[in-house]
């Protein structure tokens, strides 16, 4: 079924297609896909578009997976099923299809939010490949359906069954922890990047700011949780700051972290798609190497392209990464100056100007 749709992945990658084994395999068993139905978080759209005929929804964190969807829709002539998000009514779906994400927290979260909107004892397919699921997602599981079926699996693949889902728990999963320069409290949602520690690359970051230009108008390119604009409103409280990320629960985890500064501006998008183009004086980026469990550099590749098309004439772009990490060929690409400003053995904080 798959092989008669045209797959698209956004960032666009020739090395890569825009389904796995565990797609495939949900797909042959699509007639337990009953009722009105839930798809969570399809990268791609390769299992909803593929279940056209049915009645179904997507619930997506990704804005990305967003744009994704409503592409290969276009380029099969079919209609992008709509896009809903909680709170959802009791009972609202028959069968929901959710990919288990990395995070297990994250993953216990889903079920958490989408079991009070299973009608009666209906269905949740929880689909990854083998190598993915690991003994955290199958406690989650355990502690959330009564009856967990784990089926057999193939091509490396496979479909858990859950049905009779347990009473909801009542333990916060949000995690605290604490700004090592502010020392404010970071806190952070399920299934958003750093979620139970300062992401190391972060901490190097931070560690730079006092060598950041004074700026009116600053961008904080796949914001996160916040950390990177918390830190530096510390510093120049007074400048205006937009923050962006494709996931919906970083954007929520930033606003979260921001509560109270007016002078911040959230927008949930692929890159700066959903922003107007504006001339930043300044540009933060801790850029992401992986795409769900992929690892890929055209998304930090996409990041500096569009951090280039919305600098001011004299404005810097402040980016870390990696060492093992080359972005310097892309950097070179759209920007005149590149100057490692870290000493750190493990992460280059780069300037950049056009």
């Amino acid at each position: 079924m798959l092989q008669n749709l045209r797959l698209s992945r956004i960032p666009a990658d020739d090395q890569l297609q825009a389904w796995n084994a565990a797609d495939e395999l949900l797909l042959n068993r699509q007639e337990e896909v009953q009722g009105n139905s839930l798809i969570v978080n399809d990268s791609f759209g390769a299992i909803a578009l593929s279940l056209n005929n049915k009645q179904v929804s997507c619930w997506l964190d990704s804005a990305t997976s967003a744009e994704a969807l409503q592409h290969n829709a276009n380029q099969n002539n079919l209609v992008a099923p709509p896009l809903v998000f909680p709170p959802f009514t009791d009972g609202q779906f028959e069968t929901i299809v959710i990919h288990i994400p990395k995070s297990a927290s994250y993953f216990s979260w889903l079920l958490e939010t989408l079991k009070p909107s299973l009608t009666g004892n209906r269905t949740v397919l929880a689909l990854g490949m083998t190598k993915h699921i690991n003994n955290a997602h199958i406690k989650v599981m355990n502690e959330q359906f009564a009856n967990v079926n784990p089926g057999r699996a193939e091509k490396k693949a496979r479909v858990i069954r859950l049905t009779e889902p347990r009473e909801p728990a009542t333990t916060n999963k949000t995690n605290c922890y604490a700004n090592p320069l502010t020392h404010e409290d970071i806190t952070v949602l399920p299934g958003c990047f750093a979620e139970k520690s300062i992401d190391p690359g972060a901490r190097v970051f931070i560690s730079y700011f006092n060598q950041l230009p004074e700026a009116k108008k600053v961008l904080d390119l796949g914001c996160g949780n916040g950390v990177l604009t918390q830190t530096f409103l510390s510093v120049q409280p007074s400048s205006e700051v937009h923050l962006a990320d494709d996931s919906r629960q970083a954007i929520d985890s930033a606003k979260l972290n921001l509560q109270g500064q007016h002078n911040c501006f959230f927008h949930h998008s692929n890159g700066l798609n959903n922003l107007k183009a504006e001339n930043f004086d300044l540009i933060l980026c801790n850029p992401p190497f992986h795409q769900n469990s992929t690892v890929t550099l055209t998304v930090a590749e996409k990041l500096i392209s569009d951090a280039a098309n919305v600098l001011s004439k004299e404005g810097q772009l402040w980016l870390v990464a990696n060492r093992h990490l080359d972005y310097r060929k892309t950097l070179k690409e759209h920007f005149n100056t590149l100057n490692i400003v870290s000493k750190d053995a493990r992460f280059n904080v780069i300037c950049c100007t056009k």
